[in-house]
């Protein structure tokens, strides 16, 4: 009777420290999206105001620049979050299983009882249709491509003014 008890207590002690890492792990996902979403509103802001700009006001160069640039740091942050966040996630999915392995060395003996988040995997198959893509590589390759498409703008901007500049002293 005494071993139920123990078993009962290491149990509950290990399943709260479980369910406070399930917790944190979910925290982080929520300020993640939040984060995410502020940056993808932003970048997508920032590309109706250049275009916006570039349309209507072809004069405002300046502050054509300025939005280039605070387009090409703000897709820039909004990649290294998403690569933070892969990282980030990673720990807390091996915080969790490491609960998890202590859970079941007490559950182990009662079989029924399955409690895993991530220790079941899904089958891999040979079939593309089978097999999982990862939202976070899109993501990230997304977000570099934002990048990329901010610091193309602004190169041939710059280099546009430059030409108009070299054209007007010769």
């Amino acid at each position: 009777m005494g071993r139920v008890i123990d078993e009962k207590k290491e149990f509950d002690n290990v399943f709260k420290y479980y369910e406070k890492a399930i917790e944190g792990r979910n925290f982080h996902y929520q300020n993640y999206n939040t984060w995410a979403n502020y940056y993808s509103i932003f970048t997508g802001a920032l590309f109706i105001a250049f275009y916006t700009l570039e349309k209507e006001c072809k004069e405002f160069l300046f502050l054509k620049i300025l939005i280039m640039l605070v387009g090409l740091v703000t897709s820039i942050c909004w990649n290294l979050t998403v690569k933070g966040h892969y990282h980030w996630m990673l720990s807390w999915i091996s915080v969790v299983q490491d609960y998890e392995k202590k859970l079941a060395k007490v559950l182990k003996k009662n079989k029924k009882q399955k409690l895993y988040v991530y220790s079941v995997y899904l089958n891999k198959g040979e079939n593309f249709l089978n097999k999982n893509i990862s939202s976070q590589k899109l993501t990230s390759k997304f977000t570099f491509f934002i990048s990329l498409a901010w610091a193309l703008l602004l190169v041939i901007n710059l280099f546009s003014l430059f030409e108009k500049t070299l054209c007007i002293r010769t």
